[in-house]
């Protein structure tokens, strides 16, 4: 297979040709999806929105939101729901993380989208009573040595401000030097640095004595579960069968050795080509049915190759040219091997045919005049002696027979690869025959009736006059 195999019309005959296992294969990724999402689907999922007051640093904020699915959060909630939930399969079902500036939000997952909904609103409210308490929880010894710092700190700045401004006031008068100037300009920018730590001192009492967090938004019941749902699994698992079926089926082309090119193949045969027929690949098929395994190929239609083309398959006519072609330079008929693979029915069918017509017609006109069929010199009323032989196509052994004059080889397009041709061929000239020429069979899914002799006959008139 070429670089053909990527263009949107060689996936297009893909698509049309190996439709059934294709949908075989998403509807297999759609029960792969299904299936784990019931492993990795959240169901519904609700959340609540609490803010934290006062300033915050980054490093508080996510302390906050670990204390928000800490244990004793989760078993207060669970006592006030009166669920018999165990704290670690909460600790799963319940989430906390900062969204934006000081706001933690708090999220719940659960089948229920009313048993969500509870959770996130009660957890919430659990942090909130926990949050505070523990802000203004006497036992917090650190808290109170900071505290009376604070208070200790503010009184010493007031008592300074006080002495401050009495010596502004005594360096006040009429007349002064420049000393005096200077000292109460620093004394001026002291009062003022003082005064803006006492107004930062009572901020932050005010915002430590001030409630610690509020819920702002509380949870709603959710519509609908949240992402990646069940049926959103299901067809995204449906939708990844599909492009690796259809994927595999262009590796799989890509990856294919075997010769298509009926020049090519004549090339590794070593012998000159002598025609190209057409067959219905049903043949095959038909032949086979009765297998059990082929009843299943057949129905998820991977029995016939889906790079087969269309086309129409070959009458009599063309197989009277390649008959007319084998023969000596003097006119006399050959008498031949037909050689082919065992493994090959298109290649068998082929030479069957091509068997009976030998016996059934005389070569060079099939009943016509010598003008009608373009020859110089009247036909010999003579038919070419040709015997079948199957070959294995893993070891292929050539029979000897010293009544014919030489081998004629017979394959399918597509069958073999390179180096079994030439094993093919390698095997006629051991046995001392002669290689009188290649046929390639090509197998085409028929679109309609075979054609006539008459119209193949005068499609290929000047082939015959010329043989």
């Amino acid at each position: 297979m070429n670089d053909d195999v990527v263009r949107l019309s060689v996936v297009g005959q893909v698509i049309r040709r190996r439709w059934r296992v294709l949908v075989a294969a998403a509807v297999l990724g759609a029960l792969l999806g299904y299936l784990v999402s019931l492993v990795i689907s959240p169901g519904y999922q609700a959340s609540s929105q609490v803010l934290m007051q006062g300033s915050r640093e980054a490093d508080e904020m996510l302390t906050e939101s670990q204390i928000a699915v800490s244990s004793t959060v989760l078993e207060r909630a669970a006592a006030a729901l009166r669920w018999d939930d165990p704290v670690r399969e909460l600790r799963d079902d319940v989430t906390a993380e900062v969204v934006e500036g000081n706001v933690i939000e708090i999220r719940a997952t659960d089948d229920d989208p009313r048993r969500a909904q509870a959770l996130a609103d009660q957890v919430a409210k659990e942090f909130v009573s926990y949050s505070s308490q523990l802000a203004s929880s006497p036992a917090n010894a650190a808290a109170q040595v900071i505290a009376e710092q604070r208070n200790a700190l503010q009184v010493e700045v007031r008592d300074s401000l006080r002495k401050l401004t009495a010596l502004h006031r005594e360096l006040t008068s009429n007349q002064l030097t420049s000393e005096e100037v200077d000292v109460r300009t620093e004394l001026e920018q002291v009062r003022n640095a003082l005064t803006g730590a006492v107004e930062e001192l009572e901020e932050a009492k005010a915002a430590g004595t001030a409630t610690n967090a509020v819920i702002v938004e509380p949870a709603e019941v959710p519509s609908s579960p949240a992402p990646p749902s069940a049926w959103q699994l299901t067809a995204a698992g449906a939708l990844a069968g599909f492009l690796i079926g259809v994927a595999a089926h262009l590796i799989a082309a890509r990856a294919d050795r075997r010769v298509r090119d009926a020049t090519t193949i004549a090339s590794a045969f070593g012998a000159r080509p002598v025609g190209e027929v057409t067959v219905d690949e049903h043949h095959e098929h038909r032949a086979n049915g009765s297998s059990s395994r082929r009843r299943l190929a057949r129905l998820l239609g991977t029995d016939r190759p889906w790079q087969t083309p269309d086309g129409e398959v070959t009458g009599p006519g063309r197989y009277q040219r390649i008959l007319a072609k084998l023969r000596t330079g003097q006119g006399v008929p050959l008498r031949l091997l037909v050689v082919i693979a065992d493994d090959d029915p298109d290649a068998r069918a082929v030479a069957q045919r091509l068997i009976a017509e030998a016996h059934d017609a005389v070569v060079a006109g099939n009943g016509h005049s010598t003008e009608a069929i373009g020859l110089s010199h009247p036909p010999v009323a003579q038919r070419p002696t040709l015997r079948l032989a199957e070959v294995s196509a893993r070891q292929p052994d050539v029979p000897e027979d010293h009544s014919v004059s030489g081998a004629l080889l017979i394959t399918s397009a597509g069958r073999r690869t390179d180096w079994e041709l030439v094993a093919l061929a390698e095997a006629c000239r051991d046995t001392g025959h002669r290689l009188a020429g290649v046929v390639v069979a090509r197998p085409v899914r028929a679109a309609g009736r075979p054609p006539d002799d008459r119209t193949d006959a005068a499609a290929g008139h000047e082939l015959v006059g010329a043989s």
